[in-house]
């Protein structure tokens, strides 16, 4: 272990240094190592008479181990949604707060300081603001009435003379964390005046968002697949001439796999930015992932007796990154192991990539995040971005940053007890 976290550090340490480089290359060896490392898996799995016999009953005990980990995952994540969105924009309970409930804000909080026309309160929630808060400086104060479940009727009411009240139609987000519209001002011409909200201003440079291509997000995971595959059949029919697990082959691959990982993370001059800026208590879904992913290993272990549950923990702390904790648990437990541990972290992946707008709708966006595990901040980030929303891109990229780094130290811990 000590070895892997000098490897990775040491990378770290070289990426800081070649940080005015471009290092493109390293992303598209980073790939490259990873195929390597899943042919060695599947040459060793096709080599063994036993693992390849076992097939089917390794991959229901991956199954198990997949169900068991995704739905304590959304669990974990959805007690810190319910925490986080009790708390509105304006101080007070956000879904379940009394219709007459007042509080203060600003006029960053409304958006009308350039972001929104009160796109942030909540339903039925009446706010005191400042003159200087909104466009009119007779306006004093604003209070939403549900029209709709995704729209409300924001009424602004003047302290001049009636004459001085409009009516804004804007979009009142249900979470505090989603973006506000830009809205022009209201033309006070009448006692009831409709202000239909745009979208924000966009950047003249800014290209049109290209629609998800379900293909390209199974794309890696196919190829990953496939190299495993070619792996196992090449083992099967004795193709490669010499012993590779008694070679070490894979584990000295495996070191250059985590010396250009920590390449990566020390040359993003942004990582520690994003980090920064990150709302603290979002801060806290990626451990909220890992307690639930791990009690729902655990959890799943009575029903698996082969296993011990360092085994079931070891297996859900792949967190989705498949082709590192596959290697890892290969190399300390065998390939048998190693197998169940890819299958189950495959379907993890290839169900967030399916499931993540259901899981968005029915159990809140940071559900979403949670299912894609250490995969969030690259194969699974435009579906998940696309399905919970863009103000979660920046969550889902910390989100799998922090898990994926995470992996090598959780798997190399569970599977040395």
């Amino acid at each position: 272990m000590l070895v892997l976290f000098a490897v990775i550090l040491g990378g770290i340490v070289t990426g800081r240094l070649l940080q005015s480089r471009r290092l493109a290359f390293v992303s598209r060896l980073i790939a490259v190592i990873i195929w390597a490392l899943l042919f060695l898996l599947g040459l060793e799995v096709g080599s063994d008479p036993a693992v390849v016999g076992g097939m089917a009953t390794l991959g229901r005990t991956a199954f198990v181990i997949f169900v068991f980990s995704v739905a304590g995952s959304i669990g974990a994540s959805w007690l810190l949604w319910r925490r986080i969105r009790g708390r509105s924009a304006f101080g007070t309970e956000g879904a379940g707060a009394n219709p007459a409930s007042a509080g203060s804000v600003s006029g960053r909080e409304l958006g009308t300081g350039g972001g929104g026309c009160g796109a942030n309160c909540s339903s039925g929630t009446v706010a005191d603001i400042s003159s200087e808060t909104l466009p009119n400086p007779a306006v004093r104060g604003v209070s939403c009435s549900p029209e709709s479940s995704d729209s409300a009727v924001c009424r602004v009411s003047g302290s001049a003379e009636p004459s001085d009240s409009a009516v804004g139609r804007v979009s009142c987000s249900p979470e505090p964390s989603e973006p506000a519209l830009f809205c022009a001002p209201c033309s006070p011409q009448s006692s009831s005046a409709a202000c239909e909200p745009t979208p924000a201003p966009a950047s003249p440079a800014s290209e049109p968002e290209k629609p998800l291509s379900m293909w390209g997000a199974l794309k890696g995971s196919l190829v990953i697949v496939a190299f495993f595959v070619a792996g196992c059949v090449a083992g099967l029919f004795a193709l490669v001439p010499f012993d590779v697990a008694g070679a070490r082959v894979s584990t000295y691959v495996l070191y250059a796999l985590m010396f250009c990982v920590g390449v990566t993370l020390g040359h993003d001059e942004t990582l520690a930015g994003r980090v920064r800026r990150l709302d603290p208590r979002l801060a806290l879904l990626p451990v909220m992932t890992a307690v639930g992913t791990l009690a729902g290993a655990a959890l799943a272990t009575p029903l698996l007796p082969p296993l011990a549950v360092t085994d079931t923990l070891a297996v859900g702390s792949g967190f989705g990154y498949y082709s590192l904790s596959s290697i890892f648990i290969a190399d300390f437990r065998g390939a048998e192991l190693g197998t169940v541990a890819l299958l189950c972290n495959v379907m993890r992946e290839i169900f967030t990539l399916l499931a993540a707008p259901l899981v968005a709708r029915w159990c809140g966006p940071l559900a979403a995040v949670s299912i894609g595990g250490a995969t969030t901040f690259d194969t699974t980030l435009p579906v998940i971005t696309q399905a919970a929303g863009k103000p979660y891109a920046v969550v889902s990229i910390f989100h799998g940053c922090t898990l994926d780094f995470s992996v090598p130290f959780l798997v190399t811990f569970f599977c040395t007890l």
